[in-house]
């Protein structure tokens, strides 16, 4: 028999696992229930399969929910006695339809597939071989349904657990005189439930609804004028070509899923014969060429975080330390600058050093030319961000303040170039949140790209050091800002600088200084020695490099006799050592030994704390903000890191 009993003679077995709390985490599929909701509408109304036919497993569900839905409880052991007695012993036979909408994973060293129950623990899998449950429905106890239809929306997480649990009956051999034949659809991304959403379900789902109805539809139309589900047009419907359905869903699937994850999609033709057509996305999927960088998960999560908008959401950690969960997560992102995330994610990684032809390949496919150029045009100003400097007017006992822009362009100098805010008796924040908000206020009138950041300088006197105005609270447009939290500000001693209310100086800073600063992405406190600060400029920076490598006011003796690591240990000892991570581990352990002796020359228990703090940051993966000493009279303090630990997404500067 080729074509399959009609709808009058068929059956279906729908499972939607909406929830699961099992392997030590929980997992909330809500789209899953609606799944198997909607593919059971579709059977019923559109193609009169009785409800008594459709047989509806859910979870997690209470017994009125699954009363009013008709449905049953999900578990194991119902699901093996369901197999058993009533599909293995329906007397109609026909075509069978299973649907499994839930949590999937697979263990790596077989590669085989686990639909996972949701009672499941680490020790005890309770999981169903997806090949073995289809070996098993084509064996001579269900050879009564001579047609069978497959149909597997679920996630696919590689899992390292005990042998799953086999289900209860056996796999016995096909019925010699009655010959079954059986189509499988199955479609998930690793990591990912088929890319699914609350409302409408999970992709794959969709699309064979969709399918299915239109197929109803047309046919019904033909009938006209019968109505319903009538004896006369039960028996008239006939089911659509399940293998072209079943091709046109996979291909919406591999479509959506854009090359994100490693593709788990596949769809057979009767007797789970291979499909022509399209196998995968041409460029290897962007997980796997993640995985092959090698990187450490909380740097690619700090380029992530990166890419985020206003509107984002914020991610939890396990996301964040998964690369198939920050994919996912990245690519459910809104727009905040006119392209999506994913494609700056990716951008971003390239510019920081990733050697990876298969990731510029995925950026080429994915975004246009001129995209990548807006991307990189945004990346390399968003580095600098605009700069707002805010200085002490001694003379008028007020604070004065200079815009640029990131490109150091002045965008305003005191707005009226006499403009100033005087100070209140309890000190100086609430003019610097009247000068933010002003700013802020500027950049959206004039500024072309406001959601660039926004980065504070404030130059003040040597008395005013002691007040933590770099961690001060400031009150801006009626809500409190927190620096260093919610905006990167930067704090130096106007006394030692000797900073004058004039342009030029102020236009100096900004290049000399703080745009390197910023570009490296570390929020500076520091404090010039006051002999030489032209001299200490100088060696801030190798001529070729953009990143500090050491601060200090003596330069390597010799320039050609190869890197030379020395920090200013007079004065008041601006003493700094910040290296990227990307600095491979061998560099990092000459750095640490040449660093060592000069260190431990200093006086009292600087040495100690700062080769804590040093080995702390070349130690791991990560980019915390850096250190510098500004006053002798008090112990080193670090800026807090930037980071996750925020309810919103800190604007700071970025690499």
């Amino acid at each position: 028999m080729s074509t399959p009993p009609p709808p009058s003679r068929s059956r279906a077995l729908i499972v939607g696992l909406g929830a699961y709390d099992a392997l030590g985490k929980s997992w909330r599929l809500d789209g899953s229930i609606e799944d198997a909701l909607r593919l059971r509408d579709v059977l019923h109304v559109d193609f009169c399969i009785p409800l008594n036919r459709i047989t509806l497993f859910l979870a997690p569900t209470d017994s009125a929910q699954l009363a009013a839905l008709g449905a049953l409880e999900f578990s194991r052991d119902e699901l093996d006695k369901y197999l058993e007695k009533e599909i293995a012993r329906d007397p109609e036979g026909g075509t069978l339809l299973v649907c499994w909408s839930g949590h999937g994973c697979y263990t790596p060293h077989d590669n085989v597939l686990h639909l996972i129950s949701p009672d499941a623990t680490a020790g005890q899998l309770r999981s169903i071989d997806f090949q073995r449950l289809a070996n098993m429905l084509i064996g001579k106890p269900f050879a009564h349904f001579s047609h069978q239809v497959l149909l597997v929306s679920t996630c696919r997480s590689p899992i390292d657990a005990a042998a799953p649990n086999a289900l209860s009956m056996a796999v016995a051999a096909p019925d010699p005189l009655r010959a079954v034949r059986q189509c499988q659809l199955y479609a998930c991304a690793e990591g990912q439930t088929a890319r699914q959403t609350a409302g409408e379900g999970s992709l794959l789902v969709r699309e064979v609804v969709a399918g299915l109805r239109q197929a109803a539809t047309a046919q019904r139309a033909a009938l006209a004028p019968a109505q319903g589900c009538t004896e006369a047009v039960a028996q008239a419907l006939v089911w659509p070509d399940f293998v072209a359905l079943a091709v046109q869903a996979r291909d919406a699937v591999l479509q959506a899923s854009g090359g994100l994850q490693s593709p788990a999609v596949f769809a057979t033709g009767w007797d789970r014969g291979t499909l022509a057509g399209p196998a995968g996305p041409a460029t290897p999927p962007l997980v796997d060429s993640l995985r092959a960088l090698k990187w450490p998960p909380q740097r690619l999560a700090q380029q992530a975080l990166r890419c985020l908008g206003a509107d984002s959401a914020w991610p939890d950690d396990d996301r964040l330390g998964d690369l198939q969960g920050l994919v996912a997560f990245l690519d459910d992102q809104p727009q905040a600058r006119g392209w999506p995330p994913l494609t700056e994610f990716v951008h971003r990684l390239l510019a920081a050093g990733a050697q990876s032809t298969a990731l510029q390949r995925w950026l080429d496919l994915h975004s246009s030319a001129d995209e990548q150029k807006r991307v990189a045009d945004f990346c390399a100003h968003q580095r600098l961000g605009h700069v707002l400097q805010i200085w002490h007017d001694a003379i008028g006992h007020s604070l004065k303040a200079a815009l640029f822009d990131a490109d150091n362009h002045l965008l305003a100098d005191a707005w009226d170039k006499d403009s100033s805010l005087p100070l209140e008796p309890g000190g100086p924040q609430a003019a610097i949140g009247a000068w933010i908000e002003r700013a802020r206020l500027t950049l959206r009138e004039t500024a072309p790209a406001p959601e660039l950041p926004l980065v504070l300088e404030l130059c003040v006197p040597r008395d005013w050091l002691a007040q933590d105005l770099d961690r001060a609270t400031v009150p801006v447009s009626g809500r409190n800002v927190v620096l260093n939290q919610d905006l990167a500000a930067l704090l130096r001693c106007s006394d030692r600088l000797k900073v004058q209310d004039t342009l030029s100086t102020l236009n100096l800073l900004a290049p000399g200084v703080l745009a390197r600063a910023v570009r490296s992405s570390a929020v500076v406190r520091w404090a010039d020695p006051g002999d030489d600060r032209s001299r200490l400029l100088r060696g801030l920076f190798k001529p070729q490099d953009d990143v500090p490598a050491w601060i200090g006011l003596r330069p390597p003796a010799d320039p050609q006799s190869g890197p030379q690591w020395q920090i200013c240990l007079d004065g008041l000892a601006p003493a700094l050592f910040w290296l990227r991570p990307d600095v491979a581990g061998a560099g990092r352990a000459a750095v640490e030994a040449e660093l060592s002796p000069l260190l431990r020359q200093a006086a009292g228990d600087l040495p100690q704390q700062l080769l804590a703090w040093r080995h702390q940051q070349i130690g791991c993966d990560s980019e915390h903000v850096a250190l510098l000493i500004d006053d002798p009279r008090r112990p080193p303090r670090w800026t807090d890191q930037l980071g996750r630990s925020l309810p919103t997404l800190p604007r700071g500067p970025a690499t």
